[in-house]
């Protein structure tokens, strides 16, 4: 649902008065994120407002609260000719009053619709009266972008402010920004750019800088690398002596008899008289094929997951006594 715009004719926002002395009245901001728009005396923009546009009103002037969600309207035929309200400074007090009582505001080019003429910025036509300060914010060019820009305004801040009696005309713009804000897709600022000697120092200093941590973390690189390396070759020279020195158990040895048939030959084994020196055999006895037990031991391998069996190291003898 979209806000509701309710134009308040600038009309109303007059105050005549009888008397001599001349009066403002305007009202407070009523959302606190705003209060960076208050000038140095702790008055906000719709008071700022009141007391510049009074300049041509014979020092009286009132500004109507506004509603949430409505805008102040723009300056109509009767005032077409007034240049208080046809100039940037005029018009960008005016969005501000609007903004921090959570209202809108109008695009410049429609503020100025109906003025016959408009001053050129930042201008204003009569000097800032007493009893109140133009903060720098209002002195900004709104003409690029058509609007007036809350973050650049908050990036220009109050000060220096145009105080009393000064006359508001291009040279007020020569001053430093106080506050700072974030870059936003609202702000088309660009970057002020750097003397061109501290930027090459800047530069050299950061390339060497660069440099000197690339060249510590290749000497880094390279020590490791060759310390895993070395300890992985000891690991691999370590593992082929294993291997060549544990034959499997049941590996046989056949070697041609003298009838031409092969024989098995047995590697020797204290408790199995078979494998004794001179043994020529014997009708008591048999040889018992070897049958693995049902306690072998499962282990692991050079890799996670996988398994072998270890046979057990010693049999005991399981043939008859040779009688």
């Amino acid at each position: 649902m979209s806000l509701l715009r309710v134009a308040v004719p600038l009309a109303s926002l007059f105050f005549f008065s009888a008397f001599a002395v001349a009066q403002v009245y305007a009202p407070s901001c009523t959302l606190t994120a705003w209060e960076w728009t208050y000038n140095s005396l702790n008055q906000g923009p719709c008071l700022v407002l009141g007391y510049m546009f009074a300049t041509c009103d014979n020092g009286y002037f009132n500004v109507s609260s506004l509603p949430p969600g409505s805008s102040y309207g723009s300056p109509g035929s009767s005032e077409a000719a007034n240049l208080c309200y046809c100039n940037t400074v005029g018009y960008s007090l005016v969005s501000a009053c609007a903004a921090c009582q959570g209202g809108g505001y109008a695009a410049w080019s429609t503020w100025v619709a109906s003025c016959t003429k408009t001053l050129p910025p930042p201008s204003f036509p009569n000097p800032v009266p007493s009893g109140t300060r133009v903060p720098h914010w209002a002195l900004l060019d709104v003409t690029d972008e058509n609007y007036w820009n809350p973050n650049k305004s908050y990036s220009a801040g109050d000060t220096p402010e145009v105080g009393s009696g000064s006359l508001i005309g291009p040279s007020s713009m020569s001053a430093t920004p106080t506050h700072s804000l974030n870059p936003s897709s609202s702000s088309t600022g660009s970057p002020t750019p750097l003397p061109s000697g501290r930027s090459s120092k800047a530069g050299a200093i950061a390339g060497g800088v660069a440099g000197g941590i690339a060249a510590i973390t290749i000497v880094i690189a390279a020590i490791f690398y060759l310390r895993r390396r070395s300890q992985a070759t000891s690991a691999a020279s370590a593992g082929v002596g294993a291997s060549q020195s544990q034959q499997p158990l049941s590996d046989e040895i056949v070697s041609p008899s003298s009838s031409g048939s092969p024989t098995t030959m047995k590697f020797y084994d204290p408790n199995d008289p078979t494998t004794f020196p001179g043994y020529q055999g014997s009708p008591h006895s048999q040889d018992i094929p070897y049958q693995a037990p049902m306690s072998s031991y499962i282990g692991t391998g050079s890799s996670l997951g996988n398994t072998q069996t270890s046979l057990p190291r010693t049999m005991g003898y399981r043939g008859h006594p040779t009688v």
